[in-house]
């Protein structure tokens, strides 16, 4: 498996993968490069508004019809 970038973030107190892979040409200047890049994406992100979904529920029970079709037939002659 290839080498993967990793770097902490003293605002969020922790160690964070950069979601690239190392390359051999890699210098500190265009690791940062890359990693201020995404992580603008990140703040992006959670930047956007929520918008919760509905909690999943069985569909409500349908109503009893008034009438049966062959009720209903009849009184569409009458």
């Amino acid at each position: 498996m290839p080498p993967w970038w990793w770097f902490t973030l003293p605002a969020e107190g922790g160690t964070r993968y950069a979601p690239f892979e190392a390359r051999a040409t890699d210098t500190k200047k265009s690791v940062q490069a890359r990693i201020v890049k995404h992580y603008e994406q990140v703040l992006a992100i959670k930047a956007r508004p929520v918008h919760p979904r509905p909690q999943w529920q069985r569909p409500a029970a349908r109503p009893a019809a008034a009438t049966t079709a062959p009720e209903a037939a009849v009184a569409l002659k009458s």
